[in-house]
């Protein structure tokens, strides 16, 4: 299939273009490598999709593409050409000598804030420059932006804008939405049409987030599943996953990824303004001043939860010891729970009701039964919310204490909190 759409290209281009190789393919188009002969230098070559341009009318593809053509700025990756070379619409950019934030995240994981939130203020500055021109990118994503010469330099500026105007419809139609699911705004996942400058800022606000955590804000099994999280959902919190972020940061990422426009940087220029504000290094220096001072009061509690469920127990885990004030141990096998306690000496036990080793309760008069263990308060986590609070504590189990278990983690650990302050 390759190498019959390489021999079309290499017969309608010949002259302008000598096409070397296919270096990739992406959700609208494959990619060739291919060198300029009258300039002399290495071009990317990009095609659409068969299906794709067979859906759209060419001549006002070729039409809304000279609109990005216009676009000249230091972090946009200039469009040299386009045309339909047999049937095959096709668009001309610089060969990238560098890699994608994509690549970059797969070497590294997570970024520096500094280059982090540099990266992010050049994409920044390119958004508002073209959104100035009435252009906006509807496909802001790691895979489109390319860091050379140690900058952000952003790809496929106003090629989605292009599908959208010439095709929007029969893209429906034929099953493609614009855009990539990660990183789409609640809004355009609607569909609607009249998306504006603030959908890009919050495309980048998830590509910030996925920087600095080393992982997309939502997943899920399918797109739509996706699409659905950002609509709904909220945004998992950074201090979380790396609890040296600073505040102004994280605080600049969430305002970014509003669900509502209204509520987002009314520009790209203010978001980048509100991260040129951040002073990195002391607010970092304070942070981690906080943490050690909170630490310090507190002391650390230590907590052994105790869940049949192990992604219950590491999310649990995970969260309490981001705050810094406790020491906490899981364990998923109620068989093996009295020895963890023996050994942990836990200030407090958090046990789940039902599990299929032991019943909850069961286990509750076996470890308080321990001569060792007998003054450890035991509390019952329990998914019975419709016939409590969440949060609220009852008696009712055995006569120990349970708090109704709500499905949103921080909501569980604000719950054990506070107990455990009391």
């Amino acid at each position: 299939m390759q190498d019959e759409i390489i021999e079309r290209l290499t017969k309608a281009l010949a002259g302008q273009y000598e096409v070397q190789d296919h270096l990739g393919e992406g959700g609208m188009a494959n990619v060739y490598l291919a060198h300029d002969l009258k300039h002399d230098r290495k071009v990317a070559v990009k095609v659409l999709r068969p299906e794709l341009a067979a859906s759209l009318g060419a001549e006002r593809f070729l039409q809304e593409i000279k609109i990005a053509a216009k676009l000249s700025h230091p972090h946009i990756l200039p469009l040299y050409d386009s045309g339909n070379a047999d049937g095959l619409l096709y668009y001309v950019m610089p060969f990238v000598e560098g890699e994608t934030l994509a690549d970059l995240l797969k070497r590294e994981n997570q970024l520096g804030y500094k280059d982090a939130v540099q990266y992010t203020k050049e994409v920044a500055d390119a958004l508002a420059y073209a959104h100035a021109r009435g252009v906006i990118h509807r496909d802001i994503k790691p895979d489109n932006i390319y860091v050379t010469g140690g900058h952000a330099v952003v790809a496929d500026f106003g090629i989605a804008r292009a599908l959208s105007t010439a095709g929007g419809d029969k893209l429906t139609q034929t099953g493609m939405a614009m855009g990539t699911s990660a990183y789409m705004s609640p809004e355009q996942a609607m569909g609607l049409g009249d998306v504006d400058g603030r959908s890009d800022i919050y495309s980048l606000g998830c590509v910030l987030y996925e920087l600095i955590v080393g992982q997309i804000p939502f997943t899920g099994p399918t797109p739509q599943a996706v699409m659905a999280r950002h609509s709904m959902d909220m945004v998992p919190p950074i201090h979380i996953m790396r609890d040296t972020v600073p505040d102004e940061l994280e605080d600049a990422v969430i305002t970014a990824m509003a669900k509502s426009p209204a509520d987002r940087y009314r520009t790209a220029n203010d978001f980048a303004q509100a991260l040129d504000d951040i002073d990195l290094k002391n607010a970092t220096r304070a942070h981690e001043a906080h943490r050690a001072a909170q630490e310090t009061t507190m002391g650390k509690k230590r907590i052994l939860l105790v869940d049949d469920e192990p992604i219950v127990t590491r999310t649990l885990q995970r969260y309490l010891e981001a705050t810094g004030a406790y020491e906490v141990r899981a364990e998923n096998d109620a068989t093996l729970a009295l020895a963890a306690a023996q050994e942990f000496e836990p200030d407090v036990i958090f046990l789940d009701v039902v599990m299929p080793e032991k019943d909850g309760a069961a286990l509750a008069e076996e470890i308080s039964a321990d001569a060792t263990l007998k003054d450890v308060p035991i509390v019952f986590l329990t998914a019975l919310v419709t016939k409590n609070e969440v949060g609220h504590e009852g008696r009712d189990i055995g006569g120990h204490p349970f708090l109704a278990k709500p499905l949103d983690p921080e909501k569980i650990v604000e719950c054990i909190e506070k107990y455990v302050r009391s």
